[in-house]
Parts: structure tokens; sequence; C-alpha cells
């Protein structure tokens, strides 16, 4: 028997001076992978933190605009140029503005810059062109005279739904014999605030014109009752319909009346609602149209919140409980005493509220009388940055 024994040979040789080469090929070709991706991902860094600033920088210098648009919008003229008094994103905000021709009516054009710096460099800048109209709606404010002061006297108050709301505006001076807080909003006037020192109250502003009221829709929808006719004084009715009416001469609602407004009542004479026993409820607008012709409302007349009252060239007196809506009278003065809620704006020539009275600003009402045609007073017109 053979036995076949394979010998297996084992040829080795000395290699180990290859480990040294082969590491410094190793470290080249990972040098030339990694380091040119560091500077990409260092790149990458800065070009993100460059962005992270700018984006900061463009929100900073949007929030100057805001505050250009907001001081428009307060009725107050931007102290251009000036700088933001707090930081926003870290950083300084200056306005500066160029003025250019009125371009239509009232309204003004202003370009303005609004810059974002950091440690006195520029980072960011936007350019707007702002639209500031010099006429705006009376009914953006709770209270607002055309001409004269307004006078609070204690308990009487300015609220609004939602709170907050109430602002009043005076072209000329406003007396708050209740304090700074029987107004519960921005108090602005063009002349001086008593007491003075109130919080979120302008003085010495420049004065604003307000749009007037287109009245031809309330004489168009009063003559949809048919011819005008007088009526003299209603007495003694129950759940009497009154409206729409064109009535000449004046209008007396007196003793034990119940009336219910439907519409438009345009009166072309005086409106006296007045004596125990009378309510008016409905939902409509009693107007009173004509020099010296008035609107008085006194001696226990009840009238309901969704009432509006509009006296174009006269005063409007409200002296007893009723609860009423809007009351416009930019000619005449308005007087509001004893308890009852007004729920809407006062709009007159003056305007006196005393005596428990209390008026409550409908902010979801927003313009709650038609006909008046008038924008805010800062609407940007084009923006683009830098």
């Amino acid at each position: 028997m053979y036995k076949v024994v394979k010998k297996i040979k084992c040829i080795c040789s000395d290699q180990s001076g290859m480990a040294l080469p082969m590491a410094l090929i190793l470290l080249v070709l990972v040098s030339i992978i990694i380091v040119p991706g560091l500077w990409a991902l260092q790149s990458f860094l800065v070009i993100n933190q460059d962005s992270e600033t700018d984006t900061m920088g463009y929100y900073a210098a949007d929030a100057g605009i805001s505050d250009v648009i907001w001081r428009f919008n307060q009725r107050m003229s931007p102290p251009f140029p000036y700088t933001l008094s707090y930081k926003v994103n870290g950083m300084d905000v200056t306005l500066t503005e160029v003025k250019l021709p009125v371009v239509d009516g009232p309204a003004t054009i202003y370009s303005i810059q609004s810059t974002a710096s950091q440690a006195q460099k520029a980072i960011y800048s936007i350019y707007a062109e702002v639209n500031v109209n010099t006429s705006v709606s009376p009914f953006d404010y709770a209270i607002a005279t055309t001409e004269g002061d307004i006078n609070i006297y204690n308990p009487a108050r300015v609220t609004s739904t939602p709170p907050g709301h109430g602002d009043i505006f005076a072209s000329g001076n406003i007396n708050l014999t209740g304090g700074c807080e029987s107004v519960d909003g921005i108090t602005t006037a063009t002349g001086s605030i008593s007491p003075s020192g109130c919080t979120d109250s302008y003085s010495n502003v420049t004065p604003i014109t307000f749009a007037p009221l287109d009245t031809s829709w309330y004489l168009s929808e009063a003559d949809k009752g048919g011819p005008a006719a007088p009526v003299g004084e209603i007495k003694k009715q129950t759940n009497y319909h009154l409206g729409p009416k064109h009535i000449i001469g004046d209008l007396n609602i007196t003793t034990n009346s119940s009336i219910i407004l439907d519409g438009v009542v345009w009166v072309d004479g005086s409106i006296y609602i007045k004596s125990s026993s009378v309510t008016c409820s409905g939902n409509g607008y009693l107007v009173a149209s004509g020099p010296g012709h008035n609107i008085t409302v006194e001696v226990g007349s009840e009238l309901d919140r969704t009432i509006n009252l509009l006296c174009l060239d006269g005063d409007v007196a409200v002296t007893q409980s009723a609860e009423i809506g809007s009351i416009y009278a930019p000619n005449g003065n308005i007087t509001m005493l004893n308890n009852g809620t007004v729920y809407g704006s006062l709009i007159g020539k003056s305007v006196t509220v005393a005596n428990n009275r209390t008026i409550n600003f409908q902010v979801s009402i927003g313009t709650p009388l038609p006909g008046i045609i008038a924008s805010g007073t800062g609407a940007i017109l084009s923006k683009y940055s830098q």
C-alpha cells in the first residue's frame, strides 16, 4: 500500500517594506477627498449664516415699514429720519423718506427706505411707496369731531366690543373729567388732552379731513315709500310702522306712541321724539336735513340700538336713557346725557357725553352707515428690497 504525502511548499517573501508607501497613498487619497469636502462644508456654513442674517435683516427692515404704516394710521406724522426705539432681531432699524408730489386728490405718496443694521453695518434695506390719505372714515373711531372738542364727564365712558378699541379723535381738545381710564382705547387730539400723561394718548397731532357722507342713498331709499308729504305729529299710536318715507316739515313723535322704524325716514325739517311712553324700535335711519334742523330725544323716550340718527346741518341732543346706534352730525353739536348706551360711533362738530352714558364701539360692524367713501390712511403701493 502506497501512502501519498502531499508536500506544500509555502513561499513567503518579505513585504514589510510596502506598508509605509501604502499608508502614504491612503493619506493622500483621504486628503484629496476630505479636505475639499471640509472646505465645501465651511462654505455652506458661511452661506447659511449669511442667509440667516439676511432673513433676519429682511424681517427687521419690514418691521420698520410696518411702524411707518402704523404711525400714519394713528394720524401721526413719522419723524423722518428716525430709528426705532427698540431692536428687531438684534438689529437697529432706521427709516428715511422722500415725500413725492400729490398725485390724486388728498393722497400723498411717500418713498420710504427701511434699513436694518448690525454693529453700524447695513444688513438689509426695504424700499416702499406708501399712499397716505388725509381723508379717512370718521367711523374708524368711537367718537370723532370735525371741528370742536370732546368732553367726557364722569362717570360716562367709552368702551368697545371687543375691548381695547374705543379710540377717539378730536379736531380740538379732549377733556376727560373721569380720568384717563374713561376711554378704553387710543386718545388723539389736534389740541390738548386733559388730564395729560394718559397712556396711549397723542396731543397736538396733524389735523385730518374726514370723508363726507354721500346722502343720496338715504334720500333715494326714503323716496321708495312714495311721494314726499307732511306727517306732522304722531301720537297715541301702537306698533305704528314708519318708513321708508320722505317727510316735508318737522316730525314729532309724542304721547304714548310705539313706532316701528322700517328703513329710511328722511325729514326736511327737525325731528322731535319726546314725552313719556314713546318707544322706537325696528331697524333703520332717521335723517333730519336742512340748516338749523335738529334731532331731539327727551322726556322718557326709548330708542332701540338698531336705530341710527343723521342730522346733516343741525344739533343732536339725547337726554334720556335711550339705547341707540350711531349718530352722525358733522355740522352740529352732539349732547348725550343720562343713562343709556350708544352702540356705534358719535360723529359731530363737537361731542359731550355725561351722566352714566356709555359709548360702546362695535368693531364687528365696521362702517355702520352706508355712504362713507374713504380708505385707510396708509396703504403700500409697492415694495422691493435689496
